[in-house]
């Protein structure tokens, strides 16, 4: 379960071993996304095995309804 943490806090979770997707959904991402909504998590960033980075902020699931841009 996620809970309020103070700000500047940070939590490692290394999920590199989690292979059933169901339990990953209802441990992890469910109540991440929950307390992004609910402003208990500030930012959420995601470091991944490949080196690339992520950054989830609770404003980014409005981007859902932006227009696509077109290139020029």
């Amino acid at each position: 379960m996620i809970g309020k943490q103070g700000q500047g806090q940070s939590m490692f979770v290394d999920l590199a071993d989690q292979r059933d997707i169901a339990r990953l959904d209802d441990e992890w991402l469910k109540p991440i996304a929950d307390a992004l909504k609910r402003g208990q998590i500030g930012q959420l960033d995601l470091l991944l095995e490949s080196g690339e980075r992520h950054v989830v902020k609770p404003a980014h699931r409005w981007r859902f309804w932006r227009r696509v841009k077109t290139s020029a």
